[in-house]
């Protein structure tokens, strides 16, 4: 794959004396600008008591601000014309925007006071309400709640184990000071990364983001309990009788954020087992009709991991889908990928990662999530050449580590003793 299919760009960072943490990349053939602001905050940062909390104040910022009404924050993303939205993690809240050139400045200003929301009491009672029926939309999806099942199996009781969303019940426990107190905690500059891609200058985002007012509270130690990560192994299931689909999913330990190479060497491996076509479980399973879907990747996390593959497919048919997974986690390792198929695994790599980068939004949450959790920058030219470098060997090696799966899961109408 040649360089010239590359578009150039600047890349720079800097730190202001506040502690916000500013990455640009600069496009000079692109139309349009990201902006994105990254919270070091998310479900695992949260006692039991609070979970759900830093989901709730993703909603909590498209509310009333210190300034402005929830009305004239929505009317102010719609004469940018902006594409806005936000997402909550395990381990950040993120707060984002596309936008023509010229909004870049309104962008970041409004978004910094987004993310400082003014607490008042009917937006909280009002949106309260809307996260529990987002909750209960939530169960609605068991391919959703089997990941949550597999996370408390493998890390319970540490908070890496709790819901993004949390439950009805701590959120209906959870109290506006509660909240407020939490915010006060975590969002100062110093745990906040502002990352802008596009069209721009790196000293026009800097010029903008010293006249921000970001979190007047000191930083202060925060702790959501225990801080030892266990690593469980167990065996789930979760009868579900309405449901018309067997879930399945089997997790081994995986690299970690910090763990660079690795991460791309395990995402080459999920191409090659369970990519939707042209892999080893899209032949063996959906093309012969035995399942719906499959899947096959990795997760990561500052200082974990896990590597995942499962399906979802008829109740006659999960006992044969259950065996042929394993069967091809063996059969990736006795017999790896000859070199045509490396081949094409790498290529869809590299594609995909081509085509993501022709997005703003895109190359905008690359180097945001780089720099949140403190991974270095690769531009889009050394991100291919990592991945064409990887070799047959190297992702041979890792999948020699998936043996019996550390933990197992399956969701749906029938009980399957694993």
């Amino acid at each position: 794959m040649s360089s010239n299919t590359v578009s150039k760009s600047r890349y720079s960072s800097t730190v202001l004396s506040s502690g916000l943490r500013i990455v640009v990349e600069e496009i000079p053939s692109a139309a349009s600008v990201a902006v994105g602001f990254f919270v070091e905050t998310g479900s695992r940062n949260e006692p039991p008591e609070l979970m759900g909390v830093s989901h709730f104040l993703e909603h909590m910022s498209f509310k009333a601000t210190k300034k402005r009404s929830a009305l004239e924050v929505n009317m102010a993303l719609d004469d940018m014309g902006s594409h806005a939205n936000a997402y909550t993690s395990w381990e950040r809240t993120v707060f984002y925007a596309q936008v023509l050139p010229e909004f870049m400045s309104s962008a970041v200003n409004l978004i910094a006071e987004m993310i400082d929301p003014a607490f008042l009491v009917s937006d909280f009672d009002c949106e309260k309400n809307v996260i529990l029926e987002e909750i209960e939309m939530y169960n609605d999806r068991p391919e959703s709640l089997l990941f949550d099942e597999i996370m408390q199996a493998r890390f319970s009781p540490h908070p890496l184990s709790g819901r993004i969303l949390g439950t009805r019940e701590t959120i209906q426990n959870l109290t506006h000071e509660m909240m407020k107190q939490y915010h006060s905690e975590r969002y100062h500059p110093s745990r906040i990364v502002l990352a802008v891609s596009g069209a721009v200058r790196a000293e026009d985002v800097e010029t903008v983001a010293e006249k921000l007012a970001l979190g007047s509270n000191k930083a202060t130690t925060f702790s959501a309990g225990n801080n030892t990560l266990p690593k469980n192994k167990a065996k789930c299931s979760r009868i579900r009788e309405g449901d018309m689909q067997e879930q399945f999913m089997a997790v081994w330990e995986g690299p970690s954020y910090k763990e660079h190479r690795a991460l791309y060497i395990a995402g080459m491996l999920g191409i090659l087992l369970g990519d939707e076509e042209g892999s080893r479980l899209s032949w063996s399973l959906t093309h012969t009709g035995l399942a719906q879907s499959i899947e096959a990747g990795v997760v990561a996390f500052t200082d974990t991991g896990l590597f995942y593959a499962g399906f979802a497919s008829l109740p006659e048919n999960f006992s044969k889908c259950r065996e042929i997974l394993f069967d091809e986690i063996k059969r990736i390792k006795d017999k790896p990928p000859n070199k045509s198929e490396f081949e094409r695994a790498k290529t869809k790599f590299a594609s995909r990662t081509i085509l993501s980068s022709e997005s703003t939004q895109g190359r905008m949450m690359g180097i945001g999530v780089d720099e949140l959790t403190r991974q270095p920058h690769l531009n889009l030219e050394e991100e291919l050449k990592l991945i064409l470098s990887i070799t047959s060997d190297e992702v041979n090696a890792f999948s020699s580590t998936l043996n019996e799966a550390e933990v197992e899961g399956s969701i749906g109408p029938m009980q399957e003793n694993m």
